[in-house]
């Protein structure tokens, strides 16, 4: 595998020890073995912690063998994670299994990606308990989830789904060529459209307010379930919902961080999931008034760098980005002219490259010929993308004035041109 040099240094770093509740030292070594059935293009299973992600994450590849794998895990502490499958990755459509690394053995019965109901993980005290809640209220909620289906199906029949001006959307995307600039555009402004719930007629908003209702039932019992058990399992229950309040739902997370503050953190002081939600905790103030996130990432000597030594009194532009992410590419170099036209004035872009090895980034930077200041987010070591609420975009675009508040967040080049215009004038 050409992760192996990776994979040797990750396995050092975990062959570590965790931290009890006492302070004291306490190994976990977690056997994970297992078999894979009727996936004969299936050689590799990717592990990772739960809520990363697999193109910047460090990740560890175990091969499958004769359709069994077995791999023998040493971890700091007990904590989420997940397998992929390698195929379906690359292929860019997969489905997690799910599981809490614990000390002992986890055995598992896997099956390709439209029988995932037919997985078996079993073995863990955590990890059951864990697997067994969520199915608990997969399986109450089911009936309402069946229900809602077959009213938005219905709705998809009747044509009734998406306005009129999302289906002219979608029929020009269509007629464009793959690699027409414009295409990539209008896919833009159709995932701007669904962010905003611009394409959905009222009947389908309607259905999809429901959805969200049902979900919220299942955050609201997972939380319930955190507060009543104070352990791994329910402090697993927590910072995912904490991470997928900020990342996806885009709702005040301040009551989850109270049972965080009154309950885990106490507890659970050396966890790594404790460091994590400090990370979540910036991200809860990436919000249009507020203060940026300063942050530390290395420059292309290596050196690091604070974020705040860049972009200190002026009206700055920080640039998110990854080699790997296209459309995050054609917004940086969509702001090489308006950097040109403000960069006297007051104005200034810094990138920050979210990579696995720094070549990546410098090719292209000298491709794209972008002309400002750009660090590096190497294997989310700085947790960068976390503390900006963006964990698994590829990147990202923060405006913020002379003093550090933000103007705009996630703003068109377009939009960012004009602010700049009515801001600096104004000045």
């Amino acid at each position: 595998m050409k992760k192996a040099a990776g994979i040797f240094v990750l396995f050092l770093t975990l062959a570590s020890a965790s931290f009890g509740q006492n302070g004291t030292i306490v190994p976990i070594q977690c056997v994970l073995k297992g078999e894979v059935v009727n996936r004969p293009q299936s050689s590799c299973l990717i592990l990772l912690k739960a809520g990363e992600d697999a193109r910047t994450a460090e990740v560890i590849y175990i091969p499958i063998k004769d359709g069994k794998f077995e791999y023998i895990f040493r971890a700091d502490a007990e904590e989420a994670y997940q397998f992929l499958f390698d195929d379906e990755h690359r292929n860019g459509s997969w489905r997690p299994i799910d599981f809490i690394v614990e000390q002992g053995t986890l055995n598992f019965v896997l099956h390709p990606i439209d029988e995932t109901d037919k997985n078996v993980v079993e073995g863990g005290r955590y990890t059951n308990e864990y697997l067994t809640l969520e199915k608990e209220i997969a399986n109450e909620l089911k009936p309402l989830y069946d229900s809602l289906s077959v009213k938005y199906e219905l709705l998809e029949k009747e044509g009734k789904t998406y306005t009129p001006e999302a289906i002219n959307l979608l029929e020009e995307i269509d007629k464009l060529a793959k690699d027409d600039p414009k295409k990539q555009q209008l896919w833009e402004q159709w995932y701007k459209w669904q962010n905003e719930r611009k394409h959905l007629t009222p009947e389908a908003k309607a259905v999809e307010d429901e959805f969200r209702n049902t979900d919220k039932k299942s955050v609201e019992k997972k939380i319930q379930y955190a507060k009543d058990h104070p352990n791994i399992v329910g402090y697993t229950l927590l910072v995912k919902n904490i991470r997928e309040g900020i990342e996806y739902r885009k709702e005040d997370v301040s009551p989850l961080l109270k049972i965080y503050r009154d309950i885990y953190q106490p507890k659970y002081s050396h966890h790594p999931y404790t460091a994590l939600i400090e990370s979540y905790v910036n991200a809860e103030s990436v919000k249009v008034g507020n203060r940026y996130v300063d942050v530390t990432a290395v420059d292309k000597d290596d050196k690091e760098v604070k974020l705040s030594e860049l972009i200190k009194g002026k009206v700055a532009l920080i640039h998110l980005w990854a080699s790997w992410c296209g459309p995050c590419r054609r917004h940086g170099k969509e702001m090489i002219p308006i950097y040109e036209q403000y960069k006297d004035k007051g104005f200034t872009v810094v990138g920050i490259a979210r990579e696995r090895n720094k070549n990546a980034m410098l090719t292209a930077i000298e491709k794209d010929k972008y002309p400002w200041a750009n660090l590096l987010e190497l294997n989310d070591q700085h947790e960068i993308w976390t503390q900006f609420g963006i964990g698994n975009a590829g990147g990202g675009e923060f405006l913020v004035d002379e003093n550090g508040v933000f103007l705009a967040i996630g703003a068109t080049s377009e939009e960012i041109s004009e602010i700049l215009g009515k801001y600096i004038i104004k000045k």
